[in-house]
């Protein structure tokens, strides 16, 4: 689960530096007119949000996905003591492939 929710933010970069005609996260840094540590935010939804797809994808078939399960993902999880149980971690993985058969549909 962890490492799912890595390959969610890393998609969203991809497509944004496909988007923005950027090779590195500090080019896209400078299409978005932000400070460059601002790219390396782990925060989903402010991502997406910078990428302009975010209320697509809330409103999206998988909206719900994205919003009870992939955007519950935290890099703190490394560190978690309490494991989720089988149909829980299944269930994360599920709607973080669907999640990323949208954003790999959404591209534009």
């Amino acid at each position: 689960m962890y490492l799912a929710g890595y390959a969610v933010e890393c998609k969203i970069k991809a497509v944004a530096m496909e988007r923005f005609g950027c090779r590195t996260l500090a080019g896209l840094a400078q299409k978005w007119k932000v400070d460059e540590r601002d790219v390396y935010t782990h925060n989903l939804e402010v991502l997406l949000g910078r990428l302009g797809i975010l209320a697509r994808l809330q409103a999206s078939p998988v909206g719900s996905d994205f919003r009870f399960q992939v955007n519950r993902w935290r890099t703190s999880w490394r560190y978690d003591r309490h494991n989720p149980t089988l149909p829980q971690a299944n269930a994360f993985l599920d709607a973080v492939d669907r999640v990323l058969r949208w954003l790999e549909a959404n591209r534009c």
